[in-house]
């Protein structure tokens, strides 16, 4: 079904083919991240992509939690982090309203964290939460990383432009204004953005001609 290919463009015709789509209801949403790669099995949606020193996740689904639909189910959770029950952990559990976070750690350094919440506004930004696992180990403050804040003085990147390299929208924005890059492989050199699969190009050429037009001074006629 839908096996013809357009002549000019090459678009297959099952990009055309009629579909029903339906709402996926969601009880819960988490964050994940970890060193190593994993393929979950324990959502009922995710994506991963990759971060400075790891991976990370969005997940959501209906049945993240125990029968009793208050606290996470144990087994679940240290599959999501990939450990074992004997292994380091830091968690903070808050059932009234549904956040629940989750650390591993090796040798007093992150490995693994997972964030809970029946509400996605009780999630940590993931690109800030992201920056704790291109920290220097050993010894991260379970607190902090408990809260998904990264060491004080280090921004956020903002939202996530290129996903191959984990770039974010405001590292391009400042090194396009601090470096003088005034193209897009320029842009890619210094900071790998769009090298890889390209999806992200179009980004990158708006913010640079955002950033250059924030730039230029108004002209203005003299008053005669």
């Amino acid at each position: 079904m839908g096996a013809a290919c357009d002549p000019v463009s090459g678009q297959p015709e099952l990009k055309a083919t009629a579909v029903t789509v339906l709402p996926q209801p969601v009880a819960w949403h988490g964050l994940l991240l970890r060193r190593a790669s994993v393929r979950l099995q324990s959502a009922d949606y995710w994506c991963r992509i990759a971060i400075e020193g790891g991976f990370g996740y969005t997940l959501s689904g209906v049945d993240m939690l125990a029968a009793d639909d208050e606290t996470p189910d144990a087994a679940r959770i240290l599959a999501l982090l990939g450990v074992a029950a004997t292994s380091d952990l830091a968690v903070y559990a808050d059932p009234g309203p549904g956040v629940f976070r989750y650390a591993s750690f090796v040798d007093g350094a992150l490995d693994a964290c997972l964030f809970v919440a029946r509400d996605p506004a009780s999630l940590p930004d993931r690109a800030a939460a992201s920056m704790m696992f291109g920290e220097a180990p050993p010894d991260h403050n379970r607190t902090r990383v408990l809260a998904g804040v990264s060491l004080a003085g280090m921004a956020s990147p903002g939202p996530i432009v290129c996903a191959c390299f984990a770039v974010g929208r405001t590292t391009i924005v400042d090194a396009v204004q601090s470096g003088q890059l005034a193209g897009v492989a320029e842009v890619g050199t210094a900071l790998r953005a769009g090298t890889n699969c390209g999806s992200c190009l179009p980004e990158l050429a708006t913010i640079l001609r955002e950033v250059g037009a924030a730039a230029s001074p108004t002209l203005r006629s003299p008053a005669g």
